[in-house]
């Protein structure tokens, strides 16, 4: 199964329901959306994983940049344990809340389905070099884990295209 991204807008609040894996090949294409959302007001991110498997640090990182850097609010609701403790184990859930239970997307909204679309790898790279940057100014203890990736994604970045 590969990764699907399904969408809605109500009012001011974005839902993004993650289906199989949310890793860096969904991450353009996501934060393309998000900064979408953000230049046209949204407010608030639910972001449903009940049929995510799997989230990378990519990913959270993706999301996390519309919490420091666009002072958006962003929820996670029906994580698993396994995903729901990715990121806590990176300190994130003081920027993102995790609510417990199941929680549903409002049934009045129309959910669509966000094409992913394929990108060119120094496209991919910016984004993974700025999702990991984010990661490590929202906890100190993401440097160290971090670090080494940061410089190979710069040494990629430095190439010439």
């Amino acid at each position: 199964m590969g990764s699907a991204l399904r969408v809605a807008t109500a009012a001011d609040t974005v839902y993004i329901r993650v289906e199989g894996e949310g890793t860096a090949n969904v991450c353009p294409t996501l934060r393309a959306f998000l900064m979408r959302m953000v230049t046209a007001g949204k407010r608030a991110f639910v972001v449903d994983l009940l049929k995510c498997r799997y989230v990378d640090s990519s990913f959270m990182g993706t999301l996390l940049e519309v919490v420091t850097e666009h002072r958006r609010r962003v929820v996670i609701i029906n994580a698993s344990e396994n995903v729901a403790s990715r990121f806590e184990l990176l300190g994130l859930v003081q920027f993102m809340p995790i609510k417990k239970g199941n929680v549903s997307i409002p049934n009045t909204i129309s959910v669509h389905r966000l094409p992913i679309r394929s990108t060119d790898k120094r496209t991919l790279t910016e984004v993974v070099e700025r999702a990991h940057k984010q990661l490590i100014k929202a906890d100190k203890r993401n440097r160290e884990r971090f670090e080494p990736l940061l410089k190979l994604l710069r040494k990629e970045l430095e190439q010439k295209p």
